[in-house]
């Protein structure tokens, strides 16, 4: 039950430090309003803001829901390879949603920096989406990387490796 806590004090965090922190709303008008292809009528775009003001209230259930599922699936992919090792006597498959649980950490922590280092600068909502600090893409740049790519090189950055080794 603890590593349920510790998922819903992730969940916290990251919903706590964007809501404190960032202002998505005027990046996101800003870029829509910058897209002159798009021409998007007024009473749209307002109503596409109201209906985000809402879902953001649930923010906080959606991203806990999320990281649970993530530490769920991550634990049977490690139990799926214990097993085909034939190393799973003993391993039980809580153990490993703990470890997993515990290894979030560093994404949390790369997200919470993202968002502290998102407000500091002036990003417009495109370039904070792709944004990821101490990234691979970061250093590498987005202009210079196929757009499918994006995903694996912010994840792998310098902070986990920090806390890895």
């Amino acid at each position: 039950m603890r590593i349920f806590g510790l998922i819903a004090l992730y969940a916290v965090a990251l919903f706590l430090t964007g809501w404190l922190l960032l202002d998505v709303e005027s990046m996101l008008v800003s870029e829509l309003t910058a897209n002159k292809e798009l021409d998007i009528p007024e009473n749209v775009l307002l109503d596409a803001l109201e209906d985000m003001r809402y879902w953001n209230r649930f923010s906080v259930i959606f991203t806990f829901l999320i990281l649970v599922i993530k530490c769920f699936l991550m634990a049977l992919v490690l139990y799926g390879g214990l097993f085909f090792a034939n190393l799973h006597q003993g391993i039980r498959l809580g153990s490993l949603f703990r470890v997993t649980a515990f290894a979030e950490v560093a994404l949390v922590l790369a997200g919470v920096v993202k968002v502290w280092v998102g407000a500091m600068s002036e990003f417009t909502y495109s370039e904070f989406a792709i944004f990821y600090p101490l990234s691979l893409l970061s250093v590498l740049g987005p202009e210079s990387v196929d757009p499918l790519l994006y995903y694996p090189l912010q994840i792998a950055n310098l902070l986990k490796c920090c806390i890895v080794f």
